[in-house]
């Protein structure tokens, strides 16, 4: 991976976000401790803003190539 590739850790990271929520947010949330469901929280809106610069850029890059 090179230093300018965000494209890449964009992605990695929103695929390990959600990998991690899938394991984790229903034990977290039926817990009802508030260390549990923050941290879940923090990752959702991680994967969210991680996955939003993504897909984003995946889709401004097939719309370049097709010009």
């Amino acid at each position: 991976m090179t230093q300018l590739d965000t494209l890449n850790g964009s992605g990695t990271t929103t695929a390990w976000s959600l990998t991690y929520l899938f394991v984790n947010a229903k034990r977290a949330v039926l817990s009802r401790r508030i260390g549990p469901i923050s941290l879940s929280s923090a990752i959702a809106v991680n994967a969210i803003l991680y996955g939003t610069d993504y897909f984003g850029r995946e889709n401004q890059s097939e719309s370049e190539a097709q010009q």
